[in-house]
């Protein structure tokens, strides 16, 4: 598959061995209640960014939480749910994306899913989305910063273990990489 953005075209994309990845199983206590469920353009958070990975054409999709793909390890936040989900599926790839981030834009996700890269991929000055390669390599790497005596639950840090392809997020100004946690937040962007 090509992927075009706006007149610039991208290299061919193998979206079978992409895994879309929505990490929803956060505790939401800034938010008072499930992200996941609350209403964003007369959707849910959880089924707006699921359409958000079908546009690109990702129809994969896993979703980190309680009732879905439960964390082997829990309370291990976002970095547990990644570690997660790389147990239940077959894909090569993943794109990880948060459920509290609705202004992510298909611009932005085309671009992440058809970067080259070698064990990871972001927006420079970003930890999600996130482009990251399914290998033991990896799933190890991950599951010592969650099982290893020197617990380390940051997805910053693991990607210093890695090797990461920064990629330039010129298309929104930032303005799609928010994540709300509260109520007020959401509104102010809706």
């Amino acid at each position: 598959m090509v992927i075009a953005i706006g007149y610039k075209v991208m290299h061919s994309v193998n979206m079978d061995n992409i895994a879309g990845v929505i990490l929803a199983g956060g505790k939401s206590s800034r938010m008072g209640r499930d992200k996941a469920q609350i209403a964003y353009r007369e959707l849910t958070l959880l089924d707006h960014m699921e359409n958000l990975l079908r546009s690109v054409g990702i129809n994969n999709i896993y979703i980190s939480r309680q009732d879905r793909i439960k964390d082997i390890v829990p309370d291990c936040g976002p970095l547990g749910g990644i570690y997660s989900v790389m147990h239940e599926i077959s894909e090569a790839e993943m794109v990880i994306v948060p459920v509290d981030m609705p202004l992510l834009s298909k611009e932005i996700i085309t671009k992440l899913v058809s970067s080259d890269y070698s064990d990871a991929a972001i927006f420079s000055g970003y930890n999600m989305p996130l482009k990251i390669r399914v290998s033991e390599s990896i799933k190890n790497k991950i599951g010592g910063r969650i099982l290893g005596s020197k617990k380390s639950l940051s997805i910053r840090m693991l990607l210093h273990e890695l090797e990461v392809k920064y990629l330039n997020p010129e298309d929104c100004n930032g303005q799609c990489f928010i994540n709300v946690n509260t109520l007020i937040e959401l509104e102010s962007i809706s």
